[in-house]
């Protein structure tokens, strides 16, 4: 078993995971949103994911694990799991550590949202986001609003710490 707090936070520069949320808090009517994010982002159908949110409710985490890399990174799959692990606030899930790295780091960053979302839209997602991972540090919406602008490509991150340090570094934009 491992903490969903250490998935969270290894997998923190993924923004496809605040849309799933936001679809999740749609799926419930607390925000009138999430359903068209979740489609803009052209992940798998909604219909199969609400299977998948419907299943958390009855049964909690019940599918045999989450593939992680050894950093706890999402090796690939798990994203809509994920989402669902933090949004029902599960303690810890079984995961099972893929050997195999998965290449990409940051494909779901900060250059993704800029590709597929409104300014409007990434105003919405970038607050949500901060609620769920900084408790809406403004100074990190300001960051991220100031990356966004300047079409930071943050594609060529290797780790979750350097994602890390390019949001904590406050004075550095580009």
């Amino acid at each position: 078993m491992v903490p969903v707090e250490k998935l969270r936070k290894a997998n923190i520069q993924r923004f496809d995971i605040i849309v799933n949320m936001l679809f999740i808090d749609c799926y419930y009517q607390k925000n009138d949103c999430g359903y068209r994010l979740y489609e803009l982002s052209k992940q798998h159908g909604p219909s199969k994911f609400i299977r998948l949110i419907k299943s958390f409710e009855d049964a909690g985490f019940y599918r045999k694990y989450l593939p992680i890399t050894e950093d706890y990174y999402l090796n690939g799959d798990g994203a809509h799991r994920l989402s669902c692990c933090l949004y029902f606030d599960l303690k810890k899930v079984p995961a099972e550590v893929n050997q195999k790295k998965y290449k990409y780091v940051n494909h779901y960053g900060l250059k993704w949202l800029k590709s597929n979302y409104s300014d409007c839209d990434i105003e919405k997602i970038v607050n949500f986001y901060c609620k769920i991972h900084f408790n809406n540090l403004q100074k990190i919406k300001n960051k991220i609003f100031n990356l966004i602008k300047n079409n930071y490509d943050d594609t060529h991150i290797e780790n979750v710490n350097e994602y890390l340090e390019l949001l904590f570094d406050i004075n550095n934009v580009n």
